[in-house]
């Protein structure tokens, strides 16, 4: 009967003549020497028949294992040969196992940055990537950002929502709906399995209470907007106020389009429509190839044409001999020119690009949303 167990801890600790030193079961100690001294490892022998010869395997360095960890470990290496299982077929197995797991293993801010960065090229606003960003880092990040998107559940999505849900509504409904995006892409990413804790239905509702009844219980309080009647008072005295700034709040206020549209709408100069110029690019003589404004349906929220530089609004001065009205100018869109006479068009008196404080009427109202007149 073979000797087992020969080596003494007090010989391994001392021992630095290079070579190997059997201790018995399959476990050699192996002393080596290199640049940076003597090294000591813990090597398994076995024979492996499927080869035809004997396999060296690595059981960790000394000290870092001891005599004791390195015997448990040549036991357990030798039980697995017993079962007609290949010790280093089976650890290749297992490390091949956990490196997927590890890349499985995406937290949920991994997983946010990488569904932003599939889908960025899709939004038409970088804005829109931005808030999305913004939102998830300051409410979701100091909550669960770091941990595994498969250990997410609702305890964790209603402590990122309950802070904001009573006091910022709209933001938080926004913030769960993201959740809830970011959690599908993963589940369509087979990086986690089950039900998405951030759905509404039969999980959040039963929580929180709907943001309709907030509503009732904290109304919301809408920003200023200018009376409908006193729309044609503004519109004269904004019309006689020179400047970028009164030009495009006219702009904006007869075509109903956003800030970013007006503050983005190009120049265009007047072309050809039949055999004349196209009467909406003309100054107030009536001289044809004066520049316009206009907005791409590119810049819309909605692309009404599809792709292409068709255009949804053109506005400028009418030729001479017009009446004038609303600071005389004229409105053409996809399906002809429009005339405004009194158009219904709330107002909000903020004005565009910061200019606020230089437009007012009537009672000298200010502060108001530019999306008042929607």
């Amino acid at each position: 009967m073979r000797r087992t167990e020969r080596l003494k801890a007090l010989k391994v600790a001392r021992e630095s003549t290079p070579g190997m030193y059997a201790d018995g079961k399959g476990l050699y100690l192996q002393v080596q020497a290199g640049g940076n001294g003597i090294s000591k490892s813990w090597l398994y022998r076995y024979f492996d028949p499927a080869r035809g010869r004997e396999r060296y395997m690595g059981l960790g360095s000394y000290p870092t294992t001891s005599l004791v960890d390195a015997r448990e470990k040549a036991a357990e290496q030798g039980r697995l040969r017993e079962r007609g299982i290949d010790p280093i077929a089976h650890r290749d197995t297992q490390r091949a196992a956990q490196r997927l797991a590890n890349a499985k293993a995406m937290t949920f801010d991994q997983c946010r940055d990488a569904y932003i960065a599939s889908h960025r090229s899709g939004w038409r606003s970088a804005k829109h990537a931005g808030e999305w960003l913004k939102t998830l880092k300051t409410y979701v990040t100091p909550v669960f950002g770091n941990l595994p998107v498969q250990s997410i559940d609702v305890a964790l999505v209603t402590k990122a929502l309950e802070p904001i849900w009573s006091t910022k509504p709209e933001t938080a409904g926004r913030i769960r709906g993201r959740i809830e995006t970011v959690l599908d892409w993963a589940g369509a990413r087979k990086l986690r399995q089950g039900e998405n804790p951030a759905r509404w239905r039969g999980h959040l509702d039963k929580l929180l209470p709907s943001r309709k009844k907030l509503r009732k219980i904290k109304p919301v309080k809408h920003l200023a907007a200018l009376p409908y009647g006193e729309l044609d008072a503004f519109m004269s005295e904004l019309h006689q106020r020179p400047g970028v700034s009164a030009r495009a709040l006219e702009f904006a206020i007869l075509t109903v389009a956003r800030t970013a549209e007006v503050l983005g709408a190009p120049m265009v100069r007047g072309r050809s429509a039949g055999q004349g110029v196209d009467d909406s690019c003309r100054t107030d003589e009536g001289q044809p190839g004066a520049s316009c404004p206009v907005i791409r349906c590119r810049r819309c929220r909605s692309n009404a044409h599809g792709e292409g530089p068709a255009e949804c609004f053109r506005i400028s001065r009418r030729p001479a001999g017009c009446a004038r009205s609303y600071g005389a100018m004229a409105l053409s869109g996809p399906h002809g020119k429009i005339r405004h006479h009194g158009a219904r068009l709330p107002l909000d008196l903020s004005g565009l690009g910061g200019r606020a404080h230089e437009f007012s009427a009537g009672g000298g109202r200010s502060g108001a949303c530019p999306y008042g007149r929607r």
